[in-house]
């Protein structure tokens, strides 16, 4: 008599706890950090906990149904089923790098037993904040799953290729959009591994040197205008001073255009025949003057010479050559000093008295 209705329908087999001076606004909040209390409206069990993905659970950090504290690193709820050591002030005696652990686990077990939540774990993936849920993403998604969230980024994206906000505005970037013809999308770090280890290209190197590949072709010698083949022919001349074994070295040469980016390293390159035959690859730039002159300190002219004419100038033929010698610069030793003292001996300059301070007047 006097009871609430709730409590009148028990039989005497019923157990029941009353509690009192207890407010409805404090009770709502107590009942919440009890899960046995107020169970959640949707979660996925795992080996090693429960994963809640109620919004009112988000952050939640609970240790066997038990409010534990509210992680902002945590973007779904937490229940945890193992034990747990907890400081006075039952804060969690748990390092941030096993919690990232234990939240990142969870989630692949979860969406191998709820494969629904692949979209929604997608979604976490891409976000830009950084979360325990998916810091360690990529040691726990095995092949399977990483091609299936790998599939979800190419249904939204195509044939994009990912790559990270440091890299989007880089020169490499725009180099690969323009050789392969495709857009690129910026994703998070997680994403990117994630996509790596599911068979998406994400290597900007790799991607840059199939663009070259697919951009360039190759000029024969009897093609080349005869100012070209002639520097071409004096630059092998020039090499083979260096490393006199390596001639006759214009037989090993074959010449290229190519749009891609132009620096000193990329003036030779090493063929696929190269171990076998020693063959190199060219880029026609090198034979052109002002491509060089580019590479030079202030687009100036290291022949020494002001006021010469083009046609006298050498810095072709010797950065060609020294980049010929480049890739045998291991077999063949002193090479540079040999053109040196070859060149000296030319000019008439070994033997010659040193000029003293009294004769230079």
């Amino acid at each position: 008599e006097g009871l609430p209705a709730s409590l009148a329908e028990l039989t005497w087999q019923d157990t029941a706890t009353v509690l009192e001076g207890v407010k409805p606004h404090e009770w709502a909040t107590l009942s919440h950090r009890f899960l046995f209390l107020s169970p959640p409206k949707e979660s996925v069990r795992t080996e090693v906990g429960r994963l809640l993905l109620d919004p009112g659970h988000a952050g939640d950090f609970f240790v066997r149904g038990v409010w534990i504290n509210t992680d902002p690193d945590i973007m779904a709820g937490v229940d945890l089923f193992g034990d747990i050591r907890l400081d006075r002030d039952r804060a969690a005696v748990l390092k941030r790098s096993d919690l990232q652990h234990q939240v990142s686990s969870m989630w692949v077990r979860a969406v191998h037993h709820a494969p629904e939540l692949k979209a929604k774990y997608y979604e976490l993936l891409a976000s830009d904040k950084q979360c325990s849920d998916t810091a360690l993403a990529d040691l726990y998604c095995d092949e399977d799953t990483a091609e299936a969230l790998a599939a979800i980024f190419r249904q939204q994206h195509g044939d994009a290729i990912p790559l990270s906000a440091k890299d989007s505005n880089s020169a490499k970037a725009g180099q690969i959009r323009s050789a392969l013809a495709t857009s690129t999308i910026v994703c998070s770090q997680a994403l990117l591994a994630v996509l790596r280890k599911g068979g998406v290209r994400c290597d900007l190197d790799a991607l840059l040197q199939e663009g070259e590949l697919l951009s360039r072709h190759f000029i024969t010698l009897a093609d080349l205008p005869e100012d070209q083949l002639t520097c071409l022919t004096q630059a092998c001349e020039l090499a083979e001073v260096m490393d006199p074994s390596s001639a006759p070295l214009l037989t090993t040469v074959d010449v290229f255009e190519s749009q891609a980016f132009w620096s000193k390293e990329a003036i030779c390159r090493a063929a696929e025949a190269f171990t076998s035959g020693g063959r190199v690859e060219v880029d026609r730039r090198a034979l052109h003057s002002e491509a060089v002159h580019g590479l030079l300190p202030k687009g100036g002219c290291i022949c020494g010479r002001e006021g010469q004419q083009p046609e006298d100038c050498w810095c072709r033929q010797s950065i060609l050559a020294c980049s010929l010698h480049g890739f045998r610069q291991g077999i063949a030793r002193f090479g540079i000093e040999r053109l040196a003292a070859q060149l000296g001996a030319r000019r008439g300059r070994v033997g010659e008295a040193v000029l003293r301070c009294a004769d230079l007047g």
